[in-house]
């Protein structure tokens, strides 16, 4: 929705709603975010948001892997690989669990094999933990984790590995647990909001992350883009998470604070062509061409203000493994229809492109793209179908007549690009595309423990995949926040805002 409209709807909300614009205690802090994960307290179900913004609440990992792809301690204080199938991670001393439980290298081991179950199997993270063979605790505060194959990001694969009480777990049951969970994190759960919309956290103030000076924090679930800025404008909230560019411009700079953080993920959509062999895209040179028919500076420039980077390969260009010399295919339509031509490709039927229901810049960058392709006489369907039935299609690669559906490279969780390579490639369980040749690329950075040898290997592979071209790669976008002039040291990470370090200042 362009500004102007956003602005209208903004007027007409503040209008025809009157929030509840309160003075908070001085040491609550309100946050209003899109929602909190479906499964609760179960920090096993997913790699992203909703869900690592309230896990890193509750919980902690071996490490946390920073903005710039760095790794960081979390429970872990040290590593270090002592083979190419050994790691040994040193833990943090003098750690308990919010029920008194004390955090050993037990609780590490118990976390591993709980995934390594059948009930723990069907999580969305067992597939972290797939090539560990064992777990030994060499004493209270050193683990050793050997690996089947050798694993040279063990490191980065660790800051997927939440924690969690042994004892607790064990006797409650993973879905008990859910409801009432326990961690090492700077709050625990008072409530999830489940009738009233506000999930409500307390400080743990025996946590080794101990909240600076919040000891309430409330979040309240607004799906709306709209309703979580007018929240923050009329004081019903300190902080408003997750806004695009469009949002954060009706914000007026003298009164509100912005946080901007370049997100990992390309956007892009992703050529459909195992199981879809008479499809058109299943040609290299249709792939290549429509890619040079996508006007990606103008989507850059328009959509995102300058904020986002075209994008020519399924890495950002913070993560490990990008390649700078890969630049986005250029905009280039009369070669984009020559090359169609050349390639035999029949102008009168459709190409179907189906992307799941979103709102704001991306669902306008898809538009942007129909409208690029239809441009040079290529016949575009667009279909918006609800998340659900995307992730469904996706993890069963039944997409019906599809010819091509939006994808994000997301390598967010690692900070690597083999993550994205891994679930878009021939490794996936119902791959959609494979390029035999990528194989032994990705076969020998899978076992390449030389840190910059790999990573010499991981820019290879994306030069090698722009020139296969599985996808029309577009853009690496920005995420924000907002906040009022009360708040200080917010600061936007991988896992959201660690609200444990928010101060307040005089404004409040």
């Amino acid at each position: 929705m362009p500004s102007a409209l956003r602005f209208a709807a903004l007027s007409a909300l503040s209008a025809g709603l009157l929030f509840a614009a309160y003075s908070a205690a001085a040491d609550s802090l309100r946050v209003a975010r899109t929602a909190i994960p479906p499964s609760r307290g179960i920090p096993f179900t997913a790699a992203s948001q909703p869900g690592v913004g309230i896990w890193s609440l509750l919980y902690d990992t071996l490490t946390q892997v920073q903005q710039d792809g760095s790794v960081a301690p979390g429970l872990a204080v040290s590593w270090e690989s002592v083979s190419p199938t050994r790691w040994i991670f040193q833990l943090r001393p003098n750690v308990r669990f919010q029920n008194g439980e004390p955090f050993t290298a037990e609780a590490v081991s118990a976390s591993i094999e709980f995934l390594k179950t059948e009930e723990g199997s069907r999580l969305y993270t067992a597939s972290e933990v797939q090539n560990i063979a064992a777990v030994e605790a060499l004493d209270p505060l050193t683990v050793a984790i050997e690996s089947v194959l050798p694993d040279p990001i063990l490191d980065r694969r660790a800051n997927l590995l939440w924690i969690v009480p042994p004892v607790a777990l064990r006797d409650r049951g993973i879905e008990s647990f859910a409801q009432e969970p326990i961690g090492t994190g700077p709050f625990r759960l008072a409530e999830w909001g489940s009738t009233s919309g506000a999930a409500k956290f307390e400080a743990f103030p025996d946590s080794w992350r101990a909240p600076a000076e919040v000891e309430t924090l409330t979040i309240y679930l607004m799906q709306d883009l709209v309703t979580r800025v007018q929240a923050l404008r009329s004081g019903q909230v300190d902080v408003a998470e997750q806004l695009g560019i469009d949002d954060v411009e009706l914000l007026p700079g003298e009164q509100f604070q912005i946080f901007q953080r370049v997100n990992p993920t390309v956007i892009g959509l992703a050529f459909r062509v195992i199981g879809n062999e008479s499809s058109p895209v299943a040609d290299q040179k249709v792939r290549q061409a429509l890619n040079l028919a996508i006007d990606r500076d103008m989507i850059v420039s328009q959509l995102y203000r300058g904020s986002a980077v075209a994008a020519g390969q399924g890495a950002a260009y913070m993560v490990n493994g990008y390649n700078p010399g890969v630049e986005p295919w250029p905009y280039d339509p009369d070669r984009a229809r020559e090359m169609l031509e050349e390639a035999g490709y029949d102008f009168s039927r459709e190409l179907k492109i189906q992307v799941s229901a979103v709102t704001g810049n991306v669902d306008l960058v898809y538009q942007v793209v129909a409208q690029n392709l239809q441009a040079i006489g290529v016949q575009v369907e667009l279909r918006a179908i609800p998340y659900a039935n995307w992730l469904t299609s996706f993890l069963t690669n039944d997409w019906g007549d599809v010819d091509a559906f939006s994808l994000g490279w997301d390598n967010g969780a690692y900070f690597d690009a083999v993550r994205a390579e891994t679930y878009s490639g021939c490794y996936k369980a119902q791959p959609f595309f494979c390029a035999p040749e990528t194989q032994p690329l990705f076969d020998a950075i899978s076992v390449e423990m030389n840190p910059d040898r790999r990573r010499e290997k991981l820019q290879n592979l994306m030069a090698v995949m722009h020139e296969i071209a599985p996808a029309m790669w577009l853009v690496t976008g920005s995420e924000y926040a907002a906040a009022g002039p009360n708040v200080r040291g917010l600061e936007l990470t991988p896992r959201g805002i660690p609200y444990d370090l928010i101060r307040f200042g005089d404004a409040r």
